[in-house]
């Protein structure tokens, strides 16, 4: 997965312009700091709140990642959809 694509720079946009709280870890977070480790997913860790997921749904329907209905609120547990963003 390339640092650069165009659709990463799309999707980091989308969560900063919706709010989204979230930190970036994994290998694919050690390129951006030097060390070259080839990997092919994007690993984050979310604020668990409520309002954060909503923000991090809004991203997704920005994206063309599926529209509202596609996913649910729940008010107690993680995500309750996993994607994956290629590159």
């Amino acid at each position: 997965m390339d640092i650069l694509d165009e659709e990463l720079f799309s999707f980091w946009k989308a969560l900063t312009e919706s709010h989204v709280r979230y930190i970036m870890v994994g290998g694919f977070a050690t390129r951006f700091h030097g060390v070259d480790r080839n990997t092919d997913d994007l690993d984050m860790w979310l604020e668990d709140t409520l309002e954060n997921r909503k923000h991090l749904i809004q991203s997704f329907i920005k994206l063309g990642y599926g529209k509202e209905s596609d996913f649910k609120y729940r008010n107690q547990c993680s995500l309750w959809r996993v994607g994956q963003v290629s590159g």
